[in-house]
């Protein structure tokens, strides 16, 4: 079962359909609205064709009629003509003056007034509606000549419009609320099955993570193949998985020193010290990787518990910065990893190096961008004055070296300080200097840098973090690619690295290969 650690309201969810529902709500409001418009228009204009018939069926009568100013007649027929549906009013105007009108009219002034069925003024009113009308002249024929003795205007208005179309109408919008309340359904529905359950189960997997039990985790979100959330699914199994092997790595190590301390206290007392020293370093690096393992995989717990629980005002610029977190979290976590696996390859020769052609560049822009984010969290700036150049070593190993000496210029440096990248051309050799502005390193404390699981002084009372392998590791990595690793350093200046990395030469036809031997 999963656990309900989010208020309804409060799901990530229901905030992403509610901002979606607001927008389709918006455009069918004005796609409705497109459509009221349409059709009002389309009647309007039919009715004004019906208008139009009224020429032809009372034009003759209304002709001769208003020849023989037969008053009588001329009302009966335009009260014939107010009884049609369309026609709220007519006026017959003569010499541009009014002649006779019944219903609603409208005068050449644009001032609307209303006649009683007999043709009497009722009186001027403010009309809301609005009007259109058709006119047509009148008429008469006599001794072949044609003679205008009057125009007929036959008036109606919006609300004969609204009567034609009303049903329709109130179809159109009960059509569209029914659609949008079933909308709302589905998103509710399609929300629930596909964000909230799945990130329940990724709260629950992850706070299940136990260091001592990684062989039987199990993480099962029930999404779809291919989404972001089976992504985080896939990589965050890939991340235990490497840690366990990390951790059954540790053990054999652990197996290995234990049986050759045994056998050395065996032989002489001499040897007796040098095994409580390699035992006291065991036992250390266990404790100090365990506690290094366990700090990032908590952030991530701790995040992603926290990506389900976000409040009303949080924002997708929150839930992002989030994400970074949980993802740095992850990534120092899987470097820290890869080091400690690397450096029990080492320990059994099994590194692989494979040197070719590359460029400089590439490995100083891949250094840089990796490290970057945990150097402003610091307030170190990271200056880049390398040159390009074409060199012949492994790529990835090399970014590898780059990364943990630029990651231990951040982590000794002073609050504002920098970490500067330059390059020197020789012969056969590029010198890659890496200078940061950090403490120092005294020289009593010279011979311990490059020494496995041995940290500094200022390491131990700063608490900073660090297993003390990643020197000892890229030193034997740019080694084994035929180069070096060196420093220089002034206490309370700072300290330059120099990376000694081979240059291409156009005769180099092979591959430097250190294979498991």
């Amino acid at each position: 079962m999963f656990k309900n650690t989010v208020k309804p309201g409060d799901s990530i969810s229901l905030q992403l359909i509610r901002v979606v529902f607001a927008f389709y709500c918006v455009i069918a409001v004005l796609v409705t609205g497109f459509h009221i418009i349409v059709e009002y228009r389309h009647t309007k204009s039919i009715i004004h064709d019906e208008l139009k018939t009224n020429e032809d069926i009372f034009g003759q009568v209304l002709s001769s009629a208003l020849w023989d100013l037969d008053k009588e007649r001329i009302q009966r027929i335009l009260q014939a003509m107010y009884k049609l549906p369309t026609t709220i009013g007519i006026r017959i105007d003569q010499n541009n003056e009014l002649f006779m009108a019944i219903g609603t009219v409208q005068g050449s002034d644009r001032t609307v007034g209303y006649y009683d069925i007999h043709g009497n003024y009722d009186d001027s009113r403010d009309y809301l509606s609005e009007l259109f009308s058709y006119s047509f002249p009148v008429v008469y024929e006599i001794h072949d000549q044609t003679n205008k003795i009057g125009q007929v205007t036959v008036f109606s208005d919006s609300s004969v419009v609204i009567d034609r179309i009303g049903l329709g109408l109130v179809m159109l919008v009960f059509n569209a609320m029914i659609k949008t309340l079933a909308l709302w359904l589905i998103f509710i529905w399609v929300g629930k099955r596909i964000l909230i359950k799945p990130l329940s189960a990724l709260t629950d997997a992850i706070s299940s993570v136990d260091f001592d039990k990684l062989d039987d985790f199990n993480i099962h979100l029930e999404t779809r193949k291919g989404n972001e959330l089976d992504v985080i699914e896939k990589k965050f199994e890939g991340m235990v998985e490497k840690l366990g092997a990390a951790r059954k790595d540790l053990l054999e190590l652990n197996n290995d020193l234990e049986k050759k301390v045994a056998l050395r206290t065996q032989d002489l007392e001499a040897a007796k010290n040098q095994a409580e020293q390699a035992n006291s370093a065991k036992s250390y690096f266990m404790s100090r990787i365990s506690h290094e393992l366990r700090t990032p995989l908590n952030a991530i717990i701790g995040f992603s518990k926290r990506q389900i629980k976000i409040s009303d005002d949080s924002s997708s610029d929150k839930i992002h910065y989030m994400a970074e977190r949980i993802n740095k979290a992850g990534y120092y976590l899987l470097m820290l990893i890869n080091d400690i696996i690397d450096f029990v390859d080492y320990e059994k020769g099994k590194i692989p190096i494979r040197a070719q052609r590359c460029m400089l560049s590439e490995s100083v822009k891949d250094s840089l961008s990796i490290v970057s984010s945990f150097a402003a969290d610091r307030g170190i700036s990271l200056e880049d004055n390398t040159a390009d150049a074409d060199i012949f070593v492994d790529p990835g190993r090399l970014t590898q070296v780059i990364i943990n000496v630029l990651t231990n210029g951040v982590k000794y440096n002073r609050t504002g300080g920098s970490v500067t990248l330059s390059c020197v051309p020789q012969e056969k050799f590029l010198h890659l200097n890496i200078t940061d502005t950090g403490v120092g390193i005294p020289e009593k404390e010279r011979d311990k840098v490059f020494k496995p699981f041995v940290r500094l002084d200022y390491a131990e009372a700063q608490a900073i973090e660090g297993t003390g392998i990643g020197l000892t590791l890229s030193q034997q990595l740019i080694r084994g690619m035929g180069g070096d690793l060196d420093f220089e350093s002034t206490p309370g200046e700072g300290t330059t690295f120099t990376l000694k990395i081979p240059r291409y030469i156009e005769t180099i036809k092979h591959e430097r290969i250190q294979s498991e031997t």
